[in-house]
């Protein structure tokens, strides 16, 4: 979930307001590759975040639970009438906190059950937030972050939605933890790609949907101070007090970019499809952050990037991975998709994370019907689009997203897009 979001909705009342009504022609696949992809998210640990400060996640859920999860998707959302459009669960996070003969038996027998109900599967990664379990590197500092040229440590990494301490701010070019998350990557590709090879030699490599790299990767602040991350890996880069960097918002930008390669280049080594491989970037659109300045000018003391944690669009495209973002809808007048869709062009995409709600808290209706929603990304070329908080009930927040996920509506738009009919915005 946007982790900025929470931050300025609640400064500002907005009205919502549907969009014209276009209502682009349906693409007709005639391949397998062609295929989009309606995903459901299923939570690997049953859970979004750890139960207490600087904890693991909690272990993988059974695969019984998993399978349940298959049916509860097989039963709500139904079968697909035509070869270009299917259901997917999508599995996660998968992070550092697991072991890797954990992850390993997951990704194998979430492929039977892939094969058992006829339904894609596609993983989510995490990035470094969820690597308590790896105190081996977080407890050593060159594997952290640091607040400023002096090197002092990020302490907990910043992440509004979750109540307990994290680990610090992984600093993503360190030697030692390049090398961590190049294993953790290779173990995960590989063990995908003997079941692709499988798959495909049934004439099933169409339930592979894909893997998303990254659960809105970003140089986080540190949780206490609410300083901006960064300056470690600038120094690894050659910068410092004596060697300033031209533009240092950029090249921390640069520094996300860099690691988001470097987490899918196992991947592609691996010689599974880079238009199944999707990073996940969430961004404030820049037209609200301009249109906050101007009615606030506190809001401006953070730049675009800064405020982004430096996670801003052109994240999303780099070497070895497949633009892919966080597209809940956000208040007028952002202008997420509408950025979007500037941004890809023709070229296909993924939104990583969805649901057709503003998640601010209380979350806030879109204006949208869920067609309405669905349309705005399967007619502009995407090709996976992952729906969050579906069979997930528990606070008043996550249920009111649920309803928007799960309600008769979602489930009526669902049964539309998967029938073949053309989607109306």
């Amino acid at each position: 979930m946007k982790k900025i979001l929470l931050l300025f909705i609640a400064s500002v009342l907005f009205g919502t307001r549907c969009s014209p009504d276009v209502n682009l022609e349906e693409k007709v696949c005639s391949a397998r590759e062609d295929i989009q992809y309606l995903g459901f998210q299923m939570f690997a640990s049953g859970a979004t975040e750890p139960t207490g400060d600087y904890q693991s996640l909690a272990p993988f859920v059974s695969i019984a639970q998993i399978e349940d999860f298959f049916r509860v998707v097989q039963t709500k959302v139904g079968d697909s009438n035509v070869p270009c459009r299917r259901t997917a669960v999508i599995i996660g996070p998968i992070a550092l906190d697991f072991p890797t003969a954990e992850v390993t038996r997951l990704i194998n027998q979430t492929f039977e059950l892939a094969i058992k109900y006829d339904i894609a599967l596609g993983f989510h990664l995490d990035d470094g937030m969820f690597w308590a379990n790896r105190k081996d590197l977080w407890g050593n500092p060159a594997n952290v972050e640091w607040l400023d040229w002096k090197g002092t440590p990020n302490t907990s990494r910043h992440v509004d939605w979750v109540q307990n301490r994290l680990a610090p701010m992984m600093c993503f070019n360190a030697p030692e933890v390049k090398a961590a998350v190049k294993d953790f990557m290779t173990t995960i590709s590989l063990a995908i790609k003997s079941n692709l090879d499988a798959l495909n030699a049934a004439n099933k490599g169409y339930l592979y949907a894909g893997t998303i790299i990254g659960w809105e990767p970003s140089l986080d602040k540190d949780r206490d101070t609410q300083l901006s991350s960064g300056y470690h890996a600038l120094l690894n880069k050659g910068y410092g007090l004596a060697n300033l960097p031209k533009d240092i918002d950029q090249e921390r930008v640069e520094i996300l970019r860099e690691y988001i390669e470097w987490m899918a280049e196992p991947f592609l080594a691996a010689g599974l499809p880079v238009s199944k491989t999707y990073a996940h970037i969430a961004f404030l659109s820049r037209k609200y952050y301009d249109y906050a300045r101007s009615i606030n000018p506190d809001f401006g003391k953070q730049s675009y990037a800064e405020l982004n944690c430096f996670s801003i669009p052109e994240v999303a495209f780099g070497k070895n991975y497949t633009p892919g973002f966080s597209t809940y809808p956000q208040p007028q007048p952002a202008t997420v998709l509408e950025e979007i869709y500037d941004l890809v062009g023709n070229s296909p995409w993924a939104s990583a994370e969805a649901a057709n709600i503003i998640p601010s808290n209380p979350p806030i209706g879109s204006g949208y019907t869920a067609e309405s929603f669905l349309a705005r990304h399967f007619n502009r070329g995407c090709s996976l689009l992952t729906i969050f908080a579906f069979n997930l009930k528990g606070d008043p927040f996550t249920n009111t997203l649920n309803e928007a996920s799960e309600g008769a509506d979602a489930l009526a738009a669902y049964k539309k897009f998967l029938s073949g009919a053309r989607l109306m915005e």
